[in-house]
């Protein structure tokens, strides 16, 4: 009538083991190092998680971005880096700022071998947030909008950085960016903060 999910370690340890030797045998299956992560998440053990995601982005540094994947079909992805973003999510959900150094950790990692993943500068603008350090939050937030100015998230979180620190000539010329984006909405309320700044 109901059900449940337990982890018995024992069993755990063995199924790791198992996954970790299939891994080796078939490092350019794509498909088992994301099973084998996405188990991890969702046994929580997220040392563990970030070395898996860890070593998939070595993997792809090593194999020329040539994965395979179920059926030792040929995969390939524009946006490989995206993949990394759903695991992120993952670990903010648990909504722990003890495991926000895996998430640290997680976005270093994707920057290394990609250098102007938005996502992962912007992660590490949360973070720092969450951390109650604007400043640095700033820096992250920078150097996104610097990237892709067309990025609203980033800007519009560099913009509130900048308004919760007091700097509003900062905060108009940030929220000033969304004036120009395709989305209505973003222009529409980026009009309505910079109307009230400038009362």
């Amino acid at each position: 009538m109901g059900s449940y999910v337990s982890w018995d370690s024992v069993h755990m340890d063995m199924a790791v083991q198992v996954i970790r030797q299939g891994i080796a045998a078939h490092p350019n299956r794509l498909d088992m190092h994301f099973g084998y992560i996405h188990f991890l998440g969702q046994a929580k053990r997220w040392e563990d998680f970030a070395a898996g995601i860890e070593a998939v982005l070595a993997q792809d540094a090593a194999n020329d971005h040539q994965w395979l994947w179920s059926d030792n079909e040929p995969f390939n992805e524009s946006d490989f880096p995206g993949f990394f973003q759903d695991y992120q999510v993952t670990l903010f959900n648990e909504q722990d700022p003890a495991l926000f150094p895996f998430n640290i950790r997680i976005s270093n990692a994707v920057l290394k071998h990609y250098p102007e993943d938005i996502p992962s500068i912007s992660n590490l603008g949360v973070i720092a947030y969450y951390q109650e350090d604007l400043e640095k939050a700033c820096i992250h937030f920078q150097h996104a909008v610097d990237l892709d100015p067309s990025d609203m998230i980033v800007v519009f979180n560099l913009a509130y950085m900048y308004e919760t620190l007091g700097e509003v000539d900062k905060a108009i010329a940030t929220y000033e960016l969304a004036l120009a984006s395709e989305d209505p909405e973003a222009r529409e309320q980026a009009k309505a903060i910079i109307d009230e700044l400038q009362k």
